[in-house]
């Protein structure tokens, strides 16, 4: 795990609040013992484990081995769990149950539940962070998902739009109109991710 000092300075940067940090130092007590008044973040779950446990998935996820995707399913759900709000969990756990999705491992393969999950997961992440380039093109990919081709396409015009020099939302992007029979542009975005 991460070290409680690099903990601290992590909550400091999320929280930006000298009184967030203090009640944030106490994460390194027993739960028992947490200061009265510690702030809810605290309690609720301490974003530096969330962190962690995202870091520590995407890891495994790299992998692609059917055991170590699963092991990494149950880290981000965790970290989830501990900290709903942080959106780079929920954007790997989308790119998870991916794996799951395009992988003859078991009923997610090519399942009509999996893709609602996935859209449900991409939702929550762009409610949470609704300028986020990367949670919008993740959203947009999921709608393709569920036969929601025109709409993917519309959200991600707009996001590649104001983020054209992000790899990933370009990647995505060429995912998206590659699904959507726009072709000659998803190759044209690729062209740019490879430059």
């Amino acid at each position: 795990g991460l070290s409680r000092d690099l903990e601290w300075r992590i909550a400091d940067r999320a929280n930006n609040d000298d009184d967030n940090y203090y009640h944030c130092k106490a994460i390194s007590k027993p739960p028992q013992v947490f200061p009265a008044g510690a702030c809810s973040h605290c309690v609720s779950g301490h974003r530096a484990r969330a962190f962690d446990l995202t870091l520590r998935a995407r890891h495994l996820r790299a992998t692609s081995g059917r055991e170590e995707i699963q092991e990494a399913r149950q880290l981000l759900e965790r970290a989830i769990k501990d900290d709903p709000s942080f959106v780079p969990a929920h954007l790997a756990l989308y790119g998870v149950m991916n794996q799951f999705f395009i992988n003859r491992w078991n009923a997610d393969f090519n399942s009509p539940a999996t893709a609602q999950t996935m859209l449900d997961i991409a939702s929550k992440a762009t409610a949470l962070a609704p300028s986020d380039a990367l949670a919008r093109a993740t959203y947009a990919e999921s709608l393709t998902l569920v036969g929601q081709h025109s709409q993917a396409v519309t959200q991600i015009n707009s996001v590649i739009n104001n983020a054209t020099a992000d790899t990933d939302v370009l990647r995505i992007g060429a995912t998206i109109l590659g699904r959507s029979g726009e072709f000659e542009r998803s190759v044209g975005l690729m062209k740019r991710v490879l430059e």
